[in-house]
């Protein structure tokens, strides 16, 4: 069980079970050092193996005791069987999940299966409207189920996913019970519907990487054949001649990556819109606009721990040092 996924939902179904540090721009953490030493663990020595192990079984016996509901449905979704018996039903459930370092519920059932993965299960977010998606094009369709956030989306059943029955809660921020049922129920009557929903939910994401950052992409799977000979054909090649190989790389990843390398050493290389766009990329990813808690540092966010450590009792060498930072951001900025 992920005491992770427990403690969100927890904060959410039973918020008196435990107390929930923020961060420094005020967002709640359910890091396990923080959410530990909020709650009363004073860790031997922070930062080691063992000091999370402690820490882990610290939280799990607070969330067993303050948030059995919360708790017995992790238990019993830690069994696969579980999980399939409930969802196969057509029940109703909050799905809490976690996705860089904020939380978020979703109201679902289930609509399919992934017939490659028997473990793989796909389900609708009732809160959408899917009365329209069959008069669609299959090319507007897949547009469609790439709307953040996802209307379809799936759930490991052996993977522990932490689900609450609506049927075993009174009520849940925002949601209307009546409709999120009747949002079922019409999924339920529409066979039709579902597994066209299913398939091109399928074939969606079979043809995208399952990171939204090329770096986490490179770890998906290895380039093709093709993709290898050309990358190779690449660094070999002057870079004024390198614009043209990258587009022969049927691999996005690289041509992706490509592109940052040839903008770094040669940006003359590139086309006037390419060397444009490639600007205005690396601006965003400075500021971090466009991004929901970006896993890098930001300027705000290096702004911010500047200050902090400008509140550190430190020497004159180190304030040198936090000066010439300082400065180096504002020109950044």
């Amino acid at each position: 069980m992920d005491i992770l996924k427990i403690a969100q939902a927890a904060y959410v179904f039973e918020p008196q079970s435990l107390l929930v540090p923020t961060n420094h721009i005020g967002n709640n953490t359910f890091s396990l050092d923080a959410l530990s030493r909020t709650n009363g663990h004073t860790p031997v020595q922070a930062h080691d193996a063992l000091s999370d192990v402690q820490a882990t079984i610290f939280m799990a016996k607070i969330l067993r005791q303050n948030a059995p509901q919360v708790w017995s449905q992790a238990v019993r979704f830690s069994r696969k069987a579980s999980v399939t018996d409930l969802m196969d039903a057509g029940e109703v459930c909050i799905l809490t999940e976690s996705y860089r370092g904020s939380t978020y519920h979703y109201p679902v059932m289930q609509i399919g299966l992934d017939p490659s993965y028997a473990a793989v299960l796909v389900v609708a977010d009732l809160r959408r409207d899917f009365s329209g998606f069959l008069t669609l094009s299959d090319e507007d369709k897949l547009h469609w189920l790439g709307d953040s956030p996802q209307p379809i989306r799936k759930i490991k059943a052996n993977a522990s996913p932490m689900l609450m029955p609506i049927d075993e809660i009174d009520s849940f921020p925002n949601y209307d019970f009546d409709t999120l049922i009747d949002a079922a129920e019409y999924l339920s009557a529409n066979n039709t519907l579902c597994a066209d929903l299913t398939n091109h939910f399928l074939e969606m994401i079979n043809h995208e990487f399952s990171n939204e950052f090329v770096e986490q992409q490179l770890y998906d799977c290895f380039p093709d054949r093709t993709t290898e000979n050309c990358w190779s054909e690449f660094h070999k090649t002057p870079w004024e001649s390198r614009w043209e190989i990258l587009k022969k790389i049927p691999d996005p990843r690289y041509r992706k990556l490509g592109m940052r390398l040839i903008f770094e050493h040669s940006p003359d290389s590139l086309p006037d819109k390419t060397r444009q766009m490639m600007a205005n990329f690396i601006n965003t990813k400075k500021t971090g606009m466009g991004y929901e808690n970006p896993p890098w540092r930001t300027l705000e966010k290096a702004i911010l721990d500047l200050a902090e450590a400008r509140t550190q009792e430190t020497t004159v060498h180190q304030t040198h040092i936090l000066d010439g930072y300082g400065t180096y951001l504002e020109r950044l900025m």
